[in-house]
């Protein structure tokens, strides 16, 4: 599977994204241990939306985690805490970014998904309809 580009996040793990097919776009991640949301990991998430968004045609996005036992788990508390300004400033971000992306986004989960918000569930995204959905 042809490989599009590699974020690396600046505390270990990366952003993959991949092509299997024509207009298809898999994008995997890693942060270990567990893929937990922070503004690091979340700047990535963005900078990977808007690659794909500006550089490639049209098609359809599937997001999967590269670690076998999660997909998320969740926020990492710790960073939340100490970090002012995390909601407005990274999480919130990354909500609006995904309720407005205008290709069609599933998420493969292939193990655990704790504490993942709903807004980072599946949606069907078109120009002209944003429909969110829970898991």
């Amino acid at each position: 599977m042809p490989s599009l580009f590699k974020i690396a996040i600046d505390t270990g793990g990366s952003f993959e994204c991949t092509t299997p097919y024509s207009q298809i776009y898999l994008l995997s991640f890693e942060l270990p241990p567990d893929n937990r949301l922070t503004t690091v990991f979340i700047q990535a998430f963005l900078l990977s939306l808007d690659i794909i968004e500006h550089r490639y045609p049209t098609g359809i996005l599937i997001s999967t985690s590269k670690i076998a036992k999660f997909y998320s788990n969740g926020l990492d508390l710790d960073h939340v805490i100490s970090t002012k300004g995390f909601y407005q400033d990274s999480l919130f971000k990354l909500f609006h970014r995904l309720l407005t992306y205008v290709f069609l986004r599933h998420r493969l989960i292939t193990a655990h998904n704790h504490g993942v918000p709903p807004k980072l569930s599946y949606s069907a995204n078109t120009p002209s309809k944003v429909t969110p959905c829970l898991p």
